[in-house]
């Protein structure tokens, strides 16, 4: 039934020559790009440091869930399971890996679902336009027959819990003493400890098409090890910020002009610090030190310089 959804999608994109696959593919990279880490960094720095951290944990939080998701389901994507499904060659690269559920679905609705939630009572008109975003960038998978209906769905849903959940966690987190967030953090990390040795111990799907492997296991091995260092990098630095930094937001023009050129690095940083740590790391262990990396560049890091920024200011006036 849902593959027989997506022939019906193909046929209306190739009966329309395609012409909304550029936008559908934008619409689809969007959430797959850096461009979310900056919005979001630059926002915790600068704009609002609550908000910024109840998007962050339901960012965060639904990637974790959903990379477990993936590695337990070990589902292929449409066109393994429909041979008539005929999405483009550069898409077909791009969405390596396992399909369900969907990550685009995930961090859209974290993402433009989570900014909704949040504005729903204060400006409802780009509330609404924000929902629509996440329905078609939700859609947009669909279209471009890399995504099933219940990959996109459950994708969804996770995204929908975590947006929900998110400010009840961070008034939990933010009530902690450091006692109990000491409690919290060794959970946490038990918690990535016990997902590496799953991903360690897992019997992956191990089969072949013209000689070739439909999905090397070594590769979703080395997305599972990225995915617990984001998760690492958030709980180290949201620990590290929570008992010693305490970090608030001062909107001065020095601290915007350094939270401008602190987002530079996170241009580079997948490809620049990743190449560092390969030269002599094993990739899947790099790949996930550089992840963790970048969450405490965001949550620690730049926090202090800004605080010293702060000050600067304070002692100046």
């Amino acid at each position: 039934m849902d593959l027989d959804f997506l022939l019906v999608l193909q046929n209306f994109r190739e009966g329309t020559v395609n012409t909304l696959f550029p936008s559908m593919v934008e619409l689809s990279n969007f959430t797959d790009s850096f461009w979310v880490f900056i919005f979001l960094a630059f926002f915790y720095w600068i704009y609002s440091t609550k908000r910024g951290m109840i998007l962050w944990i339901g960012f965060i939080g639904s990637r974790f869930i959903l990379n477990v998701a993936k590695l337990i389901a070990c589902v292929y994507r449409p066109w393994v399971r429909e041979p008539r499904l005929k999405p483009d060659a550069d898409i077909m690269k791009k969405a390596a890996g396992y399909s369900f559920p969907s990550t685009t679905a995930v961090t859209a609705t974290t993402f433009f679902g989570g900014l909704a939630y949040w504005l729903k009572n204060k400006r409802k008109v780009i509330a609404v336009l924000l929902l629509i975003v996440m329905l078609l960038t939700c859609f947009s998978r669909l279209y471009l027959s890399v995504h099933t209906p219940q990959d996109v769905i459950v994708g969804l849903l996770i995204g929908v819990v975590f947006v929900l959940l998110a400010p009840k966690i961070f008034d939990y987190l933010s009530s902690l003493d450091f006692k109990k967030s000491n409690i919290v953090l060794v959970i946490l990390i038990a918690v990535g400890i016990a997902f590496i040795v799953f991903i360690n111990v897992r019997a992956y799907p191990m089969d072949y098409v013209d000689g070739k492997i439909l999905v090397d296991p070594e590769s979703m091995k080395a997305a599972g090890y990225a995915g617990v260092g984001e998760y690492f990098g958030f709980v180290i630095g949201w620990w590290i910020n929570h008992n010693f930094i305490h970090y608030k937001i001062k909107r001065t023009k020095l601290c915007i002009i350094v939270a401008l050129i602190a987002v530079i690095p996170l241009f580079y940083w997948d490809s620049g610090v990743t190449l560092l740590f390969n030269l002599f790391m094993d990739k899947s262990l790099a790949g996930m030190v550089v992840k963790m990396l970048r969450l405490v560049y965001i949550f620690v890091i730049v926090p202090l310089i800004l605080k010293r920024c702060q000050n600067a200011r304070e002692i100046s006036e």
